[in-house]
């Protein structure tokens, strides 16, 4: 079961990673230079589930497992642009699976995992999409009808086109308050032609009426690791 406290950070992270990253100096992207070549990389492990990448605990593991031809160093401001945080991007080269690291700056050991349904660039623009699923059946780009299908019951989330976009009121009393997994949503139109209702600081629900057919899907799928020892 999620710690409330500990829910509420990775929300935290999820929404402000999202909607309220600053751009970057040059200096603040690292991307590591190397001469090994993508075929070279020996992955021992499987990852077939973003559970699976919790099991790398330090970024040199990471390294050991993809090779730093396949990892992509950042520094990202969140809550606009007071708390830095240090994260890795990494490209699975067998399954082309796109994992973000998040690092606990005082262990330097993985504080979360993240994978999004759709693919950004450096500017905000969508070159990509990938589905990847979570042990518990969850995954990025599953519907809305299909997380209430899930769920065993309707969701409540806030609207789209602000800060908070997509946010997923928790609940203990269904499925998805009890996974480990935390999600947000997002919405498949620029348009919002029939879904205008959608925008902006709303809270809304999958039992209303006239979210049926609405284009909303799951965007972030976020997963604490666990490095107790």
């Amino acid at each position: 079961m999620k710690n409330p406290l500990t829910v509420f950070v990775i929300l935290f992270i999820v929404i402000s990673c999202k909607n309220e990253t600053l751009p970057l100096p040059e200096d603040e992207t690292i991307i590591v230079e190397t001469e090994q070549e993508a075929e070279d990389v020996q992955i021992t492990n499987t990852f077939i589930y973003l559970d699976d990448y919790t099991q790398l605990t330090t970024r040199e593991e990471l390294a050991d497992q993809f090779g730093e031809i396949n990892l992509t160093d950042k520094i990202v401001w969140q809550a606009e642009g007071t708390i830095k945080r240090s994260v890795t991007h990494l490209v699975n080269p067998k399954t082309w699976h796109h994992i973000t690291y998040y690092w606990d700056d005082e262990t330097g050991n993985t504080a979360s995992v993240e994978a999004t349904h759709y693919l950004w660039s450096n500017d905000g623009e969508i070159k990509g999409s990938q589905k990847l699923e979570s042990k518990d059946g969850l995954y990025t780009g599953m519907t809305l009808t299909e997380l209430v299908e899930w769920n065993g019951a309707d969701i409540r989330f806030s609207g789209f086109g602000w800060d908070y976009a997509g946010y997923v009121f928790d609940s203990t009393d269904d499925k998805l308050g009890t996974s480990d997994i935390v999600i947000t949503l997002i919405d498949l139109q620029e348009d919002y032609k029939g879904f205008k209702f959608m925008l902006g600081d709303v809270e809304l629900s999958s039992a209303e009426s006239r979210m049926k057919d609405a284009p909303v899907v799951i965007e972030t799928l976020s997963l604490v690791a666990n490095n107790k020892e």
